[in-house]
């Protein structure tokens, strides 16, 4: 996951969440921090269907808007299972 450059008034960025290389193209990417989860209206990006790439692998990104100084957590959900990564938008 990776946290993006701070806009012009310094207090909101966006915050990307990528995954990359899974086996099945059933990967659901779910976005969260302390003061919510992020729901269509904070959503700037994200891909209706994972792209196929030439290694026969899946991969899928997320775009959020979040405010300076927030923990954000990506969710990876495939398979029943679930891969988690944060960060914090300095």
């Amino acid at each position: 996951m990776k946290s993006k450059k701070l806009e012009e008034d310094g207090s909101t960025g966006k915050a990307v969440c990528l995954a990359r290389n899974f086996y099945t193209k059933n990967v659901i990417l779910e976005m969260s921090s302390e003061e919510r989860i992020y729901e269509q209206n904070t959503v700037v990006y994200e891909q209706s269907t994972p792209i196929l790439t030439s290694e026969g692998l899946y991969n899928t990104i997320k775009v959020v808007n979040v405010t300076k100084g927030t923990e954000v957590t990506c969710m990876a959900k495939f398979d029943g299972r679930t891969i988690t990564a944060n960060t914090t938008l300095p």
